[in-house]
């Protein structure tokens, strides 16, 4: 099959969109609290140049959050939070081999909570 215009270019969603609102509430001693929440919404896409089927990413709703601690005189500060909060699965890689009829793709992350402590100097 002859790739012509009429195909989409692989990973090239049509519409890719972000909004991320942060609040800082101050506490007292120069001390914060930050909260921060992520949606990314995503078009559908295709992950190989043949716009296989198989290979077709639809689209896609993620939502990330975080609360951080920032200590007075910001000498330290705890964040904690979450990546992919509605554990929304989907492929990220893929690659078809028409010639043996073999198609193999990797999926995104699954929901991932992490925490990190800064300390600085």
């Amino acid at each position: 099959m002859p790739i012509t215009t009429a195909f989409e270019l692989p990973k090239t969603p049509k519409i890719k969109a972000n909004l991320a609102p942060r609040y800082v509430l101050r506490l007292p001693d120069d001390a914060a609290l930050q909260l921060v929440a992520s949606w990314t919404h995503t078009s559908h896409l295709f992950n190989d140049l043949k716009n296989s089927a198989t290979l077709e990413r639809l689209s896609t709703d993620v939502v990330d959050a975080s609360l951080t601690y920032q200590a007075p005189h910001d000498h330290w500060e705890l964040s904690v939070g979450a990546k992919n909060l509605a554990d929304e699965r989907y492929l990220v890689t893929g690659f078809r081999n028409n010639g043996v009829d073999f198609t193999s793709g990797t999926f995104n992350a699954p929901r991932t909570l992490f925490a990190t402590l800064r300390i600085k100097s």
